[in-house]
């Protein structure tokens, strides 16, 4: 909820009708699948940050187009950092 005037209410219920829409579209499982970021740099930080971490192992590759390769080549230098420091 964002707030409590009347508008404020509308706008929270807006947002989450857009959210249903969206998982039912992708035929997500559930709306809470459904994540909104401002831009694609940060819904690849997301990504790379939040599911890279917890699933990349040092020595996978990803492939990924140019534009956001910066990201994951981020990750994979944190990963390898991670990995030597484990010896």
């Amino acid at each position: 909820h964002r707030g409590v005037h009347a508008l404020s209410a509308q706008a929270t219920a807006d947002y989450e009708a857009a959210r249903s829409k969206v998982a039912a579209f992708v035929k997500a499982q559930s709306w809470r699948e459904i994540v909104f970021t401002r831009n694609a740099t940060e819904g690849m930080n997301l990504v790379a940050y939040s599911w890279g971490m917890h699933n990349l192992k040092p020595g996978d590759e990803v492939s990924s187009f140019v534009v956001i390769v910066v990201h994951w080549m981020c990750l994979q230098q944190f990963c390898v950092c991670l990995s030597n420091s484990m010896r």
